[in-house]
């Protein structure tokens, strides 16, 4: 054949082209290379923080907040039940209608918000599947219990038994993940009428 070399030939050429993939890497690593797979998705360090993933993080918000709400709605519950006066501030009282239609409508929103932001994600990876399934998971739970707490006061005999739907599927994945996840999940901030209502209801 016509430019046919000999196997030594091959040899040395196959030789001399793996010495040269090798000196490549190890400049790469010495230019910090490195830290890009350490990074990259799936690197050895974990998923990165991807689009996706920090579309999610209001998301994220917007649960943490009504799950907040829920447990002070169930606290006030459970005040009722024993006979506890609330001693918060009066716009806390989620006895009062006026009160409740103010809270839960904004966590109503919020969660509405939420649920179009994850419609629209278009996840890649297993990891962004699993947090965009947990994410649907959490905001189709924490619906009912907003809309509950709208309509009924904690007081209200006559109430349907309330939903009970843990709503924390997000945050066990983010739990698990990489340390740069967590820490682009922790960057919700509490509103502030939402901490002084959680304040006066014991949590």
């Amino acid at each position: 054949m016509s430019g046919r070399r000999s196997y030594l030939s091959d040899d040395r050429a196959d030789i001399a082209g793996r010495q040269h993939l090798i000196r490549r890497a190890a400049l790469a690593l010495a230019a910090g290379a490195a830290p890009l797979v350490a990074i990259g998705c799936g690197g050895v360090l974990g998923p990165a923080v991807s689009p996706t993933v920090s579309a999610l993080v209001p998301v994220s918000c917007a649960i943490d907040d009504a799950n907040i709400e829920n447990t002070n709605y169930v606290q006030a519950e459970s005040d009722w039940l024993n006979g506890f006066s609330f001693t918060g501030n009066p716009k806390d009282d989620l006895m009062r209608a006026v009160n409740r239609r103010r809270v839960f409508t904004q966590r109503i929103a919020e969660l509405t918000e939420a649920r179009h932001t994850v419609a629209g994600l278009r996840p890649k990876t297993d990891f962004e599947k699993a947090l965009v399934r947990a994410a649907r998971a959490d905001i189709r739970a924490l619906a009912p219990e907003m809309r509950y707490g709208l309509t009924y006061a904690p007081n209200d005999k006559n109430a349907p038994t309330g939903p009970d739907n843990p709503a924390n599927n997000l945050s066990s994945e983010v739990a698990t993940s990489s340390a740069q996840i967590k820490k682009a999940f922790s960057a919700c901030k509490t509103p502030a009428d939402l901490v002084r209502r959680q304040q006066a209801y014991g949590g």
